[in-house]
């Protein structure tokens, strides 16, 4: 689940988010033959100023060994507060599709101010407003989707070169008995490297 503690990103983390919904088409529950309830995956946008150094980005992460990924980021919205949500995203919309093409459903553009409903944070959609930044592919073609994982992976990539960075240098024994530095995760330092010496 993506941090918006205010230590973090400071006062108001929580308003004004700019968010990218993914809603799938048969991710719903229906009585008679009526949508009641749209099973929607929310995730931070990849340039909202929030989703910078998140290694995720979505709003609901909970175990789930029925998912392909182990966890369902999906949270509840009635049928009306899916329809404000279109609304307000306008045509900042593109189709949700499998890697063959097929469409499965939307992914829509939104901003609004989260709030916590029965542990899962969702968007009030109160306060829904349209988003500035787009949900459709780029002029080079790569989808919200890639934009999402590119973001979040190189967050991961930054926080285990930084963990990596402030391991300390140990000295180990040589096979001839000389001590050898060894940098962080045990590669053999230079001693070309002044950054280890």
């Amino acid at each position: 689940m993506a941090d918006f503690r205010k230590e973090t990103h400071g006062a108001g983390s929580m308003k004004g988010v700019n968010l990218v919904v993914i809603a799938y088409d048969n991710r719903v529950a229906k009585k008679d033959d009526v949508i009641t309830t749209h099973y929607l995956d929310a995730r931070i946008h990849p340039e909202d100023r929030r989703a910078a150094g998140q290694t995720t980005l979505a709003l609901v992460s909970k175990k789930d060994e029925k998912s392909p990924s182990g966890y369902n980021n999906s949270a509840r919205y009635s049928a009306g507060q899916f329809e404000a949500i279109k609304e307000a995203a306008g045509d900042n919309v593109t189709d949700l599709t499998k890697e063959d093409g097929t469409v499965v459903g939307k992914i829509y553009g939104i901003k609004a101010d989260l709030l916590v409903s029965n542990g899962d944070v969702i968007a009030n959609t109160k306060t829904l407003e349209a988003s500035e930044h787009s949900v459709l592919p780029t002029p080079d073609g790569r989808d919200i989707r890639a934009r999402i994982f590119e973001t979040m992976n190189a967050a991961k990539a930054a926080r285990e070169a930084a963990k990596n960075a402030s391991e300390p240098a140990v000295e180990v024994e040589a096979a001839k008995g000389e001590p050898v530095l060894v940098g962080a995760g045990g590669v053999e330092a230079s001693a070309d490297e002044p950054e280890l010496g």
